[in-house]
């Protein structure tokens, strides 16, 4: 709102980071509290940005995930605690949203009681290729290249960048899927996002996808990034 803050401040919304460490944290802490996730976790910065007034965030949820959605808060990661911490929130079923007033900028994420969501087939028994892409491609104006990498749940999956002279330029591993609610409906995906300063140009990118017992699977790709 309005006076919320001293001075303009430009403000972001990301999806928060989904491999190292502090990933790793969050999850550990979710699991733990014996909590599942209706959305993806989102971060808004500047982090820790306080306001005079509370502000209202919002928040989408999957709802074929959820088989109660009015058991949805959403909760900020407290960093110095090392916990989700639960918001008095508001669940527009009909939007698919839900909203809570905040007071400070964080990592901030829709979560419920894991008994409050559908089941979903285990998803370990069905690694294999589904489909695999980068997206928005081209990236323009500052837009994040993002990979995604449908394969069910794999034990590693690798994604490495190489510019058009084949050299490494970026690597990545991914922790663990999520589900990802697209034109193909709920599925378990990996997705991840190149952030950082990448200059313009052609990039190659290759996956590879391990799980034991069965052979890896791996694909190419090509992207193009615009600035």
């Amino acid at each position: 709102p309005a006076g919320a803050v001293a001075q303009d401040e430009d403000v972001s919304v990301a999806k928060a980071a989904d491999s190292g460490d502090e990933h790793r944290v969050r999850e550990a802490a979710r699991g733990l509290a014996g909590l599942a996730a209706g959305s993806a976790a989102r971060e808004f910065s500047p982090h820790g940005l306080a306001f005079s007034e509370p502000a209202v965030i919002t928040l989408p949820y999957d709802p074929f995930l959820v088989a109660a959605p009015r058991e949805l808060k959403v909760h900020y990661w407290n960093a110095q605690r090392g916990t989700w911490e639960a918001l008095a929130s508001t669940v527009d079923e009909g939007a698919r949203t839900i909203s809570a007033r905040v007071a400070h900028f964080s990592v901030y994420q829709v979560l419920a009681p894991a008994n409050a969501f559908s089941t979903m087939a285990d998803p370990e028994a069905g690694f294999a290729f589904r489909a695999i892409y980068a997206f928005p491609n081209p990236a323009v104006s500052g837009q994040t290249p993002t990979v995604h990498v449908a394969v069910g749940k794999a034990d590693k999956v690798t994604v490495r960048f190489y510019d058009v002279a084949g050299t490494p330029v970026h690597e990545a591993t991914l922790d663990a899927p999520s589900v990802v609610n697209d034109e193909s409906g709920p599925h378990w995906a990996y997705e991840y996002a190149w952030r950082g300063h990448i200059p313009s140009g052609i990039y190659l990118y290759s996956v590879t996808a391990e799980k034991a017992g069965q052979a890896p699977i791996k694909r190419l790709g090509k992207l193009a990034v615009v600035r």
